[in-house]
């Protein structure tokens, strides 16, 4: 079980990549939510989860992580068992997604935190979910949005609208040529558009609907001379105009609300509510990507567990990329960056990945005569970190370039302009970083947080930070001994090569997956009746998330 491939989704791209690589010595089926297998518009076939019968394999494995469109795996877990790839040890958003009484709050929501969590992670949900009820309630634009405009409201590629209390609204967006438009409701798809140019949108909402709204756009970036100016932020969808039927009564939403930029309510302290126990309490077995969530999980289930640790997996992607100066040129940067020490980091700009400490590191950096700039290949997260702000108020306009979100094979072109990158992590789920692991698959060097889960990275090209009030100035020294030193800088280039073909490729991470598999047991599915046992989870499971 996995996430189609069609969505923007770190786990989807690894189950893709991964996948012919088991197919050279075992037959695979991929399955996923129901109503998502005519997703896919390529030749590989997905099968919805509707059409399993689990007796017909030798074992059943899901690539799960910290993503709401994994809730659907849940009870096939208790009901069937199976072998779970843990990728992340933090399951919040999976946890939300799948038990709407957490988002509620309530004793029902306190009860469920406290199965997912047990008694210290129910205490830390009970001193956050009080706070939505005022804070982010009334919150239109929740993420992903940046200030009014003239004429309506820009979003980023992925952004919330919370319509409050409406029974019905009106919305009316324009989508820049060239792009798809995706909008959800509580992880429902409600309507996909190709190309659409400007829209009408008509909702009616039941009285326990989520009336909060995704908005996700494929292909989104810059739009070059907007009004004969180039736009870098990467734009989604142009909101004109919300109307919502309030109390019988139509009437206009104002668009000027500021967004949010600070964790509110549960997300505050989303990394400690791992709420995770219906996937660690309930699979058969486990593979994971470090010994330390090995470790959680045995502390958990206090039991002894089938466990195994597989690399991530990683191509061999550095013959044909772009020389630096072509990177430079095809990304539009000015020529200083061509003579310029780029640091690479592959990934939304989140708060967690420690944007604040790369870009005091350039800082300190410069004062010491360095010209360093840093290149973001992915996208802005402006509700989570303002990009903007943070460069002006450190004097470091025109040293950070943001891609905005590309399809793989444009970002790793577009990494080819860095000289090292930089993949932090800060509060962390757990999981290891794959965004530097595809950074070694491009030969480039990789600076990670000082984390147990990134202990098995090796050392030979993978330099470590530890966290700390001199973290910003260990990774300025850090970068200016590689710039003073090519020759080291090579020689961990050569290190990551060298470590991609003996130990870190895909052909090594499936040939681990099936020695593990064979020894693994079989999924309970295939030693009790099927039937009875999914249809008794099913219900346990409907009755607890309601």
């Amino acid at each position: 079980m996995t996430t189609p491939w069609s969505s923007r989704s770190g786990i989807a791209d690894y189950s893709r990549h991964l996948l012919p690589y088991l197919r050279e010595e075992a037959e695979v089926d991929v399955y996923v939510e129901v109503g998502r297998e005519g997703e896919e518009s390529s030749s590989e076939p997905l099968r919805s989860v509707a059409d399993l019968k689990p007796r017909d394999y030798d074992q059943i494995l899901y690539q799960l992580g910290n993503e709401g469109q994994h809730a659907f795996m849940l009870p096939l877990i208790r009901g069937l068992g199976g072998t779970v790839m843990l990728h992340d040890w933090v399951l919040f958003d999976l946890a939300m997604a799948a038990h709407p009484s957490l988002q509620r709050g309530g004793l029902r929501g306190l009860q469920r935190a406290f199965r997912e969590g047990g008694r210290e992670e129910a205490q830390t949900y009970l001193r956050n979910v009080r706070i939505p009820a005022e804070a982010t309630r009334g919150k239109r634009f929740r993420l992903g949005w940046y200030s009014q405009e003239s004429g309506g409201r820009w979003s980023s590629a992925q952004s919330e609208l919370n319509l409050g209390t409406a029974r019905a609204a009106r919305l009316k967006v324009h989508v820049p040529g060239g792009r798809t438009l995706k909008v959800l409701q509580g992880g429902v798809l409600l309507g996909k558009w190709a190309e659409p140019e400007d829209l009408s949108i008509e909702l009616e909402f039941q009285s326990d609907d989520s009336r909060v709204l995704q908005f996700e756009v494929g292909g989104a970036g810059p739009i070059r001379n907007r009004r004969s100016v180039s736009d870098e932020r990467e734009l989604g969808v142009f909101l004109r105009k919300v109307e919502l039927l309030t109390e019988g009564n139509w009437h206009s939403m104002s668009l000027d609300e500021p967004g949010t930029h600070e964790p509110q309510g549960l997300s505050a302290d989303r990394f400690e509510l791992c709420l995770n126990r219906s996937v660690v309490r309930h699979a058969d077995a486990f593979l994971v990507h470090s010994d330390w969530v090995g470790d959680q999980v045995l502390t958990s289930r206090n039991a002894a567990t089938p466990i195994a640790r597989v690399h991530h997996g990683v191509e061999r992607r550095w013959d044909g990329q772009p020389s630096r100066q072509d990177a430079c040129l095809q990304l539009n940067l000015p020529s200083a960056w061509e003579s310029s020490f780029v640091l690479g980091t592959l990934g939304a700009l989140q708060q967690h990945k420690r944007p604040a400490v790369m870009l005091d590191a350039l800082v300190l950096l410069r004062e010491r005569g360095v010209d360093a700039r840093l290149l973001v290949v992915g996208e802005s997260r402006p509700e989570e970190f303002d990009l903007v702000r943070e460069q002006s108020r450190r004097g470091l306009e025109g040293h950070v370039h943001v891609t905005g979100w590309l399809p793989e094979p444009e970002a790793w072109g577009a990494m080819g302009a860095a000289h090292l990158c930089v993949n932090l992590r800060g509060p962390s789920t757990g999981g290891t970083s794959g965004g530097a692991c595809q950074a070694l698959s491009l030969a480039k060097p990789v600076v990670i947080s000082e984390l147990p889960e990134f202990a098995h990275l090796p050392a030979c090209c993978v330099l470590r930070l530890p966290h700390g009030e001199s973290e910003a100035e260990n990774l300025a020294a850090m970068v200016l001994r590689l710039r003073e030193d090519p020759a080291e800088l090579a020689r961990m280039e050569r290190a990551a090569r060298e470590s991609v073909e003996h130990e870190l490729h895909w052909s090594h991470a499936a040939r681990r997956y099936l020695e593990v598999l064979r020894d693994f047991p079989r999924p309970r599915a295939s030693r009790r009746s099927l039937l009875v046992r999914f249809m008794h989870a099913t219900a346990r499971e409907k009755a607890q998330i309601t």
